[in-house]
């Protein structure tokens, strides 16, 4: 085996320990990887999180920022890093009692009331001090000895104020970290609806299930919590695993009790596919090799496969720059029964949200061929069985940018968003003809982004994540008469994934 392939390996070995939070032998891969190539960047960032001191850490982190000084991750965590080391000096004490932080105030606009506070402090405790001490000497010695020994704790207690105050005078401030310490996580906001709800909520004949991933995005990478949403509540949720259960994409997998979701691993800071009862049970980690940045997964039941895209570990040599720096990714097909990897996709375009047919023959997905003069993301589909035959959904090039295609529950149409070259944060919601024919409908427009629409499973509504209340909330849509309907009213974004009836 090659060095290289040995170090593929072994950051394989390494990532699986850490996920499977045995952090001794996490750390040992890569160590054997910075040793077989000190400069493999992600090796260090992943060792960063297994060592047990900060300053193992820093020098893990220092190590990063050196291969790749532009490396934001490493960057956070360093800064964290000093901010914690910062906040542990402002803790200290400088004179018993009195700790850095505390002096600090002395340098601002009320330095004299805080001065004189402290010193009402300080004489306090000399003289709590000399009572305790007189009283603890009277009751083992004489009367006359314990009376001068409380003269001598006076004396002693009144030239350590002196020598306390002076050090007040004198201390230098030490400035206060610019950021949180590391051990900082903001915790969700409350699931209770907002100020005000805009729109009545959905009624009782709006049945089912949605699941959806909200909160806050503690990582800053769009993870948020799992939730499952009744489709005719206000805004009530369940929680899918725990609050610690953070990913995204998430969709229903085979029943209402099931989904698949692109789960966020903290340890190794990347995402991989994983599936879970919503009942929080029978975690499914999905493992797959040779394969980067996986995301978006389609799960079909009727073939109990797996879509999804990702970036191939081995690439093509190529003298575009740009490919070099910013590889497509591809789309996949993976068996859950036999975990056989297809790749239906081998080209320099760019490939997202892909979205398995009723009847997993086909898949919808946004494709971009960013390297070309034809750059732009269009939706498409395409046969599993034959991936080269191909049929335009959309063909407007960079003139309207089209996301997340879903399919209409008889397979006829394909729902998805679309935004304006000139208005890229200001996406509606488009139904087209699953063979491309057709005038396009829009059935939600204006000035929000709506994005992420999903069809009931009785094809009667629609329903989509939409910012027109600040946040993203989800809003169900009523195809009979145009009435919509508000589910959500969070300070926090909620995303829709899918709906089961």
């Amino acid at each position: 085996m090659s060095d290289e392939q040995r170090i593929k390996q072994l950051l394989r070995e390494g990532i699986e320990a850490a996920r499977n939070n045995d952090r001794a032998t996490a750390r040992d891969r890569f160590e054997q990887v910075t040793e077989l190539d000190e400069n493999n960047e992600r090796a260090w960032l992943y060792l960063a999180q297994m060592v047990d001191t900060d300053e193992e850490r820093r020098v893990c982190l220092s190590n990063v920022l050196v291969i790749n000084p532009d490396n934001e991750k490493a960057r956070q965590q360093m800064n964290r890093l000093e901010s914690k080391r910062r906040d542990e000096e402002a803790q200290s004490e400088v004179i018993p009692g009195v700790s850095r932080r505390q002096l600090l105030l002395i340098g601002g606009g009320g330095g004299a009331i805080v001065l004189l506070l402290l010193i009402i402090f300080l004489v306090s405790n000399s003289i709590n001090a000399s009572n305790s001490a007189a009283t603890a000497q009277a009751q083992t010695a004489v009367a006359q000895l314990g009376t001068e020994s409380a003269s001598t704790a006076v004396a002693q207690q009144t030239f350590v104020f002196e020598t306390q105050i002076a050090a007040v005078d004198t201390a230098t401030p030490v400035p206060r970290a610019p950021t949180l310490p590391p051990t900082f996580t903001p915790s969700p906001e409350a699931t209770v609806a907002g100020e005000e709800q805009l729109l009545p909520p959905p009624g009782p004949e709006v049945a089912g299930n949605i699941v959806a991933w909200g909160g806050v995005d503690v990582a800053s990478n769009g993870a948020r919590q799992l939730r499952l949403y009744s489709a005719n509540g206000e805004g009530e949720f369940r929680l899918i695993g725990n609050e610690n259960d953070l990913g995204m994409d998430v969709r229903f997998a085979g029943s209402g009790d099931r989904v698949i979701y692109n789960r966020y691993y903290a340890a190794t800071f990347d995402f991989g596919l994983e599936a879970i009862n919503t009942n929080g049970t029978q975690q499914q980690p999905i493992r797959t090799t040779g394969i980067l940045e996986i995301g978006q997964p389609s799960y079909c039941s009727a073939s109990n496969q797996v879509a999804f895209v990702g970036v191939p570990e081995e690439r093509p040599n190529t003298e575009n720059l740009q490919f070099d720096v910013e590889p497509p990714t591809q789309l996949f097909v993976l068996d859950m029964a036999t975990n056989a990897v297809t790749r239906l996709t081998n080209d320099q375009i760019r490939y997202s949200y892909p979205a398995f047919s009723p009847d997993c023959t086909r898949i919808a997905v946004v494709r971009d061929d960013y390297n070309s003069a034809q750059a732009g993301a269009d939706v498409i589909v395409l046969e599993t069985t034959n991936p080269g035959s191909v049929t335009p959904i959309t063909t407007d090039l960079s003139t309207y940018t089209e996301s997340s295609p879903r399919w209409s529950p008889d397979g006829s149409q394909i729902i998805y968003a679309a935004a304006p070259e000139t208005e890229p944060g200001n996406s509606d919601i488009v139904v087209s003809s699953a063979t491309g024919a057709g005038t396009p409908q829009v059935p939600v427009r204006g000035p929000s982004d709506d994005i992420l629409p999903v069809f009931s499973s009785d094809s009667a509504y629609l329903a989509f994540s939409s910012n027109r209340t600040g946040a993203y909330n989800i809003f169900i849509y009523r195809i009979s008469d145009g009435q919509l309907f508000q589910l959500t009213n969070e300070r926090n974004s909620v995303f829709v994934g899918g709906w089961w009836q």
